[in-house]
């Protein structure tokens, strides 16, 4: 905390310094926003905008800050107004492309992701992200390409293991699952994340022929009634 309010003095000194640059005050909105003062840090943003409109990286803070209010409406403008602004900027694309998937506006989100990815080929977030909307237009082939692109250009990067294999999981193919959160173990063997998930899918679908036998008998001698989805 010291070091951020010294980051606040910094900004404010600059600030005095210049007050018409709109830079000091979209930083310090951005703080604003870190220590959970919304009020603030969105007048601090439109201040920036006021001062400044033609940059897009200030039309983008403030998207972020009224997405995380769950004023999608605005925030939606506000993104649009980044990428109209900035449109050589991967980043306005993909707050804007996300924020759409967010509203359930999959197309255009697609499309904003997959421009983020032309500016930003080797970007494994954003094709994280395109990844999950194809998830959910059901075009599943197109993801699990998608997800494996990513992890060709970042092995380590484990959330693509979670989202692969519950693509998999989804369309009934366990043995994929597993493997694949195995290879992010491999991949990360130093991150617990792939083995709490991996712990998870096999208790989920783990030893089917154990959890039939168990159901088959009479209930009030079923000793892991737990297990006893039929009863």
């Amino acid at each position: 905390m010291k070091r951020h309010d010294e980051a606040i003095a910094i900004l404010s000194r600059a600030i005095v310094i210049d007050p018409a640059e709109g830079y000091q005050y979209s930083r310090l909105a951005a703080l604003a926003q870190n220590v959970n003062e919304p009020t603030e840090a969105e007048a601090l943003a439109r201040h920036a905008i006021a001062l400044s409109p033609d940059i897009g990286l200030f039309h983008r803070r403030l998207s972020a800050m009224l997405l995380a209010q769950g004023r999608m409406t605005e925030a939606e403008a506000e993104a649009r107004a980044a990428v109209a602004l900035d449109p050589q900027t991967p980043d306005n694309f993909a707050h804007l492309g996300i924020l759409l998937a967010r509203t359930n506006q999959l197309d255009e989100a697609a499309a904003a992701l997959r421009q983020t990815i032309a500016l930003a080929p080797r970007q494994p977030i954003a094709l994280l992200s395109l990844s999950r909307v194809l998830q959910r237009q059901s075009k599943v082939d197109a993801a699990i390409d998608t997800a494996r692109l990513a992890l060709e250009i970042e092995p380590r990067y484990t959330p693509v293991y979670h989202h692969l294999s519950a693509i998999h999981e989804e369309a009934g193919r366990t043995d994929e699952a597993v493997a694949t959160l195995r290879s992010g173990i491999d991949a990360v063997p130093q991150s617990p994340h792939p083995h709490v998930w991996l712990s998870g899918l096999l208790a989920r679908t783990g030893h089917p022929r154990r959890r039939r036998k168990c159901c088959a008998r009479p209930l009030p001698t079923c000793r892991r009634p737990r297990l006893c989805t039929t009863h």
